[in-house]
């Protein structure tokens, strides 16, 4: 299998079908979804599975519905979600968001370096990355009606180019780890996890592992297609989350001191990094928390 799809599902119940439809429309068709129920109070995976059974009933064995132990926020619903998964590589998709039909089709052509290396047990790639669209939509999303309905728009996350150079990567990169494919097996050599906070836990696992990769790759389009909503758990309004956020960045401090001690990771010379690291820390750490905390006061 080339593809697994880790999705984390709270309270998604007006988005999660078009999330589904996006997914079944991909051209490249070797997939699994792993929706991993967060314990949410709408009904959100039964409205999944009677979708699923309405539109593609053929497709249902290429679902598995997992669940946390009880609600612990995305990272570890992602984690839950690795624990399971079979594809070559990891998608991670918000279940409130969509995918172009291409996303994995050329993501996977760029990873593997060309069609005829498409194949598994042939290793491509640690990572390989790809544009998003921001969008505000409420209702059902034709994805071609949103690429020219620039209202619907706000804006493009892009990725910069890693022809660059890691240090200027890791300095620059866009913290949406659902702009990635991973290798799993990468992932799974480097323990690579997400903490158990409920912010910033993408930045701590976005950066740890673009730090060990030793290859990346990058399509310049807009691929995933990123819903903006005023509910969601990254803009909705909590104290707590700059909390999350100082530990989350603490936690990454201390686990790339461990890497760095690490003989496995000699090779990469970790300490090269630690200027654009430590700027990354106080940027995302320090200051946006403290914005993050301000902005709840109000």
């Amino acid at each position: 299998m080339q593809v697994s799809i880790i999705s984390p599902v709270y309270n998604v119940a007006p988005y999660i079908c078009d999330c589904i439809d996006s997914i079944l429309l991909q051209t490249m068709k070797d997939w699994e979804v792993i929706f991993v129920d967060d314990h949410g109070t709408d009904g959100s995976i039964e409205i999944a599975q009677r979708h699923i059974e309405k539109v593609a009933p053929e497709a249902m064995p290429k679902f598995r519905f997992l669940e946390t132990p009880l609600n612990a926020g995305p990272g570890i619903a992602r984690n839950v979600g690795m624990q399971h998964a079979r594809g070559e590589y990891i998608a991670f998709v918000d279940s409130d968001d969509l995918l172009e039909a291409e996303f994995l089709d050329k993501l996977l052509l760029k990873a593997y370096g060309g069609l005829n290396l498409m194949h598994i047990g042939t290793p491509g790639v640690d990572l390989v990355c790809c544009n998003a669209i921001r969008f505000k939509q409420n209702n059902s999303t034709d994805l071609q009606k949103l690429k020219g309905n620039r209202s619907k728009r706000v804006g493009t996350i892009k990725n910069p180019d890693i022809e660059h150079g890691k240090a200027y990567y890791l300095g620059h990169f866009k913290t949406y780890i659902w702009t990635y494919l991973y290798r799993r097996k990468f992932l799974e050599d480097n323990g690579l996890q997400f903490p158990s906070e409920r912010a910033s836990e993408d930045t701590n696992f976005l950066t740890k592992t673009l730090l060990v990769a030793r290859t990346i790759r990058r399509v310049d389009e807009a691929l995933y297609c990123y819903r903006v909503r005023p509910q969601s758990l990254t803009t909705a309004k909590n104290r707590k989350r700059y909390k999350h956020r100082i530990s989350s960045i603490s936690k990454l401090k201390a686990e790339i001191e461990e890497m760095k001690l690490n003989p496995k990771y000699a090779d990469l010379h970790l300490e090269q990094y630690d200027k654009v690291l430590k700027f990354l820390y106080f940027k995302k750490g320090t200051v946006q928390a403290t914005i993050d905390y301000i902005k709840n006061l109000i």
